[in-house]
């Protein structure tokens, strides 16, 4: 299936507009897509004691080309739930065929030749996933992400587990070219006292791969009901982070060992601390020589 079938799906399946039975299979979908992957409709529809016409009805409402389409979309889905773990066990697997090829010792045997081919399929993977990810922000998108975070009167960030150091890197270098930059989460949740503070004036630049942290969806819900403007930065546009956001932007997290590769996130949050920067360069440069006397005064890096 083409990417932007599947983005046009990934926000059909979040629609207001699927009534309670099918908002119930759109959830399946979404969260448990091992159910509808191995189902037919019949199975289906005894199962969820409902009738074939109405998954019918909601395999067209969401986009699909009829139940065949969706469930080999489901099929996709639990690929890419698994895929860590298949990774895992497929390098773990490659790994111990190369340590009986060379007698099980673990020694220097010669393996250096695809250790040396697995970094560079790593290394093309990650720039493949940088140009794909800022091939599909559009220029209109991107200014007005822009203009926002330069206009709010105070930017929150937020980001947890794996997405908390491209959320710190974000806090840190947009609190270089500007002022009111606060990090709204810790290792374990959301600071609720200062995201407390936050009203429409202000934005909150969202950040979280799947599978998408709790905290950081309840913190965006919230902020959707404030009125607070929410940059999304993720990598499915079915998580509820993606539906709930003022704008978002999907990061490609492909990789080829057990974990996401979060290249692509830190470069998204990097191109936009500089962008930031260029944008008023007057105001950049009076932001930085004023961190740079407390900075000096504090001694804060070696001679």
């Amino acid at each position: 299936m083409e990417d932007t079938e599947n983005d046009f799906i990934d926000m059909k399946l979040r629609s207001a507009e699927l009534t309670p039975l099918q908002r119930k299979i759109s959830e399946l979908v979404i969260n448990k897509p091992e159910i509808i992957a191995t189902a037919t409709v019949s199975t289906l529809a005894r199962d969820l004691g409902m009738n074939q016409s109405t998954i019918t009805r909601f395999a067209e409402a969401a986009g699909f080309r009829g139940f065949s389409h969706m469930r080999e979309y489901c099929r996709l889905r639990m690929r890419k739930r698994n895929g860590m773990l298949e990774r895992f066990l497929s390098s773990e697997k490659s790994a111990g065929a190369q340590s009986q090829s060379h007698g099980g010792s673990g020694g220097s045997g010669g393996n250096g030749g695809e250790t040396e081919q697995t970094r560079n399929i790593s290394a093309q993977l990650d720039r493949d996933a940088i140009a794909t990810t800022f091939s599909s922000i559009s220029d209109e998108s991107w200014s007005l992400i822009l203009s926002t975070v330069s206009a709010s009167a105070r930017v929150g960030v937020i980001g947890l587990r794996q997405s908390e150091p491209v959320a710190a890197l974000c806090a840190y270098l947009l609190g270089l070219v500007r002022s009111n930059v606060v990090e709204l989460s810790d290792r374990y949740g959301v600071d609720l006292d200062t995201l407390n503070g936050f009203d429409e004036h202000d934005c909150i630049i969202a950040i979280s791969t799947y599978p998408c942290s709790a905290a950081t969806v309840k913190a965006t819900q919230w902020a959707e009901q404030s009125r607070i403007p929410v940059i999304a930065i993720t990598d499915e546009g079915a998580m509820p982070l993606f539906s709930q956001a003022w704008k978002s932007i999907i990061a490609d997290t492909t990789s080829n060992s057990a974990l996401s590769s979060m290249t692509a996130v830190f470069a998204v949050v990097q191109a936009l601390a500089g962008d930031i920067a260029l944008a008023d360069p007057k105001k950049t440069a009076s932001h930085l020589q004023h961190e740079e006397s407390i900075i000096r005064q504090f001694g804060v890096y070696a001679e």
